[in-house]
């Protein structure tokens, strides 16, 4: 049960488990009785080095006019990595006959992956990571590919692949009196798990495009729920566009605007849930995913583990990524620095639950609290009714602030300073316990102090945390910085 909410996750440690899984199950059930031959890849030479460079940066479907204006300057330390786009090399070497193509067919490529391994921002491009992993990542199928056939071991790799997707079909089902099942599984690791040796490939490419996505300092955020989405089994969405204002008092509206949509799209998605189903999930969901648990591949009580994600099963995923998808449109740095000229007027009476100059704003959105340039404290779990805070300065600190069904959305924005997050409770500092919760940071050498399911994290929610500059830290025990289940 609990390998089939780890299914869920969607990240760079997928690769290495994928390719690592391939050749050790390779080694122990493929091998043959004599000894087999030293077997080495192709070497990286001069000339399939410019190979992999080509294959690495392929040329843009479209390009921008030259003399057309970007909605967001590209940032200075991204042009560095900026290079002109070279066509793919026509010389690729193809398949001598029929039967080495069909030898061939199960490292191929999924043919609903992008092909275009580089995104542009503006008018230039950029690539992320190791410039030439996508010609690595080819030479590295080759390499298995070419091993299989040398050693002779073609049939029983065959016979372990039908194993390997007899295994995934028999734990396909909701029950099988095992803790695998098919429980909260993602399509397209169904699909991994049935073509093991295009596995790498495709995840490496999957998750460079989340990172290229996440590069773009306007809708980054919003572009990669897009590409995320596909492989959370909800089709292909478009991004949301940019927040176009002019004034700062424009840009306080949308945030309510955006507070508002958030709101309503949790309501959505847990409507499919019962009031005691809620309260039981918000219960049992931390202790029995997360705290008392101390190994990582299974759970110390799977059943009620289970029970958890059949509830988790139940609500609207969809619904849940419209939540997220309404509040991406904020995390875009011309829009934050418009929010930098709000003006605060410290009221007489102060505002519970924060210390220092700062004003409170009472909206149907719920309360959202701006403050000043000074250094302010705020006790968030003091202030469960406040959806928002504004920050325009100072070293603060942030103390607690968690987020689920008795606040379930927060958004803090802090626009600079120094400032340090602190929290002893699950659901905090960009993550959630079925809520909603974005952290944006926008400047300042910041410190992030948490016990679990923090840091943009979340169980049967939405958890985002961008922090656009600094030395930052971060720490933690448990289910941190990028983790979901549910």
């Amino acid at each position: 049960m609990s390998s089939s909410m780890f299914r869920n996750g969607l990240g760079l440690i997928l690769v290495f488990a994928v390719l690592l899984f391939v050749w050790i199950s390779v080694e122990t059930a493929c091998a043959s009785d004599e000894t087999p031959p030293m077997v080495q890849g192709p070497a990286l030479t001069k000339e399939s080095q410019e190979a992999a460079k080509s294959d690495a940066d392929p040329v843009p479907d479209k390009a921008p006019p030259a003399d057309e204006e970007t909605p967001c300057k590209e940032p200075a330390d991204k042009a560095d990595a900026t290079k002109e786009p070279t066509d793919q090399s026509a010389d690729e070497e193809k398949p001598k006959d029929e039967s080495e193509k069909t030898e061939r067919e199960p490292s191929e490529p999924d043919d609903s992956l992008p092909a275009q391994e580089e995104k542009t921002t503006g008018k230039k491009s950029f690539s992320v990571g190791e410039p030439l992993a996508p010609g690595m990542m080819k030479l590295l199928d080759d390499e298995i590919v070419e091993g299989i056939k040398r050693r002779g071991i073609i049939d029983r790799f065959a016979r372990f692949q039908r194993y390997m997707i007899g295994k995934v079909e028999a734990s396909a089902p909701r029950y099988t009196g095992s803790e695998l099942s098919g429980n909260c599984r993602l399509s397209w690791y169904d699909h991994l798990m049935r073509n093991a040796l295009s596995a790498p490939v495709e995840a490496e490419r999957f998750t460079r495009l989340l990172h290229i996505d996440a590069l773009d300092d306007c809708r980054g955020i919003a572009k990669l729920l897009a590409t995320a989405a596909e492989k959370l089994d909800l089709g292909k969405r478009e991004p949301r566009d940019t927040l176009e204002v002019e004034t700062p008092e424009q840009a306080f509206g949308a945030v309510r605007q955006a507070l508002i949509d958030a709101q309503t799209a949790y309501c959505a998605a847990l409507a499919p849930l019962g009031k005691s189903e809620i309260r039981e999930l918000l219960a049992n969901a931390v202790r029995s995913l997360s705290t008392q648990n101390r190994l990582g591949h299974t759970l110390a009580d799977r059943g009620t583990g289970r029970r958890m994600c059949d509830l988790m099963e139940k609500m609207d995923r969809e619904a849940m990524v419209r939540a997220a998808e309404a509040l991406a449109p904020l995390a875009d740095v011309k829009f934050l620095e418009q929010l930098k000229s709000l003006s605060c007027k410290r009221q007489r009476s102060g505002v519970p639950g924060a210390a220092g100059e700062a004003m409170r704003i009472e909206t149907s959105a719920g309360a959202i609290v701006i403050s000043g340039k000074g250094n302010n404290t705020y006790e968030l779990d003091k202030m469960m009714d406040v959806a928002a805070v504004i920050d325009l300065g100072g070293d603060d600190v942030y103390l607690e602030g968690t987020v689920g069904p008795l606040r379930p959305v927060l958004l803090l924005i802090d626009l600079a300073g120094n400032d340090v997050y602190r929290a002893s409770n699950p659901g905090v500092q960009g993550g959630s316990v079925l809520g909603v919760s974005m952290l944006l940071d926008l400047e300042g050498n910041d410190t992030y102090q948490a016990q679990e399911v923090a840091q943009g994290s979340t169980i049967a929610g939405v958890g985002i945390l961008v922090d656009f500059a600094g030395d930052d830290r971060y720490a933690g025990l448990r289910r941190l910085q990028g983790q979901a289940l549910g």
